[in-house]
């Protein structure tokens, strides 16, 4: 849920939903380092997890991959998923 997030370091935001024609919505965030971000999404009950790579100043955009779309159970669950991703 969205405690388990939080205390996993995610933090709370508005942020696009790389898509759906960018449209921010409500989502968590967790920055890998300065060009990285891990952006998930959570929308009836469904678990979406993007990898948001460096900013492309010739498009205009983020280079974004989507790396997990389905449900999670519980938090354990979403700590090995996440370890599985290479995500720590």
């Amino acid at each position: 849920d969205k405690e388990d997030l939080e205390n996993l370091g995610f933090d709370k935001e508005f942020i696009p939903d790389c898509y759906n024609d960018d449209e921010l919505k409500e989502g968590y965030v967790l920055c890998i380092n300065e060009e990285d971000s891990i952006l998930i999404h959570i929308e009836n009950d469904l678990l979406k997890i993007v990898r948001q790579h460096m900013y492309d100043e010739n498009s205009g955009n983020w280079d974004a991959d989507l790396i997990f779309k389905g449900t999670i159970k519980n938090k354990s669950e979403l700590k090995k998923l996440l370890t599985q991703l290479g995500i720590s």
